[in-house]
């Protein structure tokens, strides 16, 4: 656990209180740093816990959008299968439906050239 030493009689709470040690590092991750007598004291308060869950979802959300947008990324790209743009310089002279043999003559064609 990164560190930490548990000790016993920490270890004897934890288990009482239903705590995981996980519990411990989110507390020292998130909480809020406090000193008593010495101690470091790491304290998560509603503000903390809240400001957490916050940027959590935020997170999620940007991660739900990426991959909305891959997912028509991957819906544009399979509808154009198949079909063939013919450009010169900057400019598209045309675009049309490619067929299995059109495909292959303009790969034999290339593949001649090269």
């Amino acid at each position: 656990m990164s560190g930490l030493i548990i000790s016993r009689h920490a270890e004897a709470r934890m288990r009482q209180r239903g705590l995981q040690d996980q519990d411990a590092e989110l507390a020292r991750q998130y909480g809020s740093l406090i000193s008593d007598h010495g101690d470091q004291v790491f304290l998560l308060r509603d503000r903390d816990v809240e400001r957490e869950i916050r940027a959590l979802k935020q997170s999620i959300e940007r991660k739900e959008r990426e991959m909305r947008d891959l997912k028509q990324s991957i819906e544009r790209i399979n509808r154009l299968r198949g079909r063939k743009f013919v450009v010169a310089g900057p400019t598209l002279k045309t675009a049309c439906h490619s067929g299995k043999r059109d495909q292959k003559r303009l790969l034999r064609k290339w593949r001649e050239r090269e």
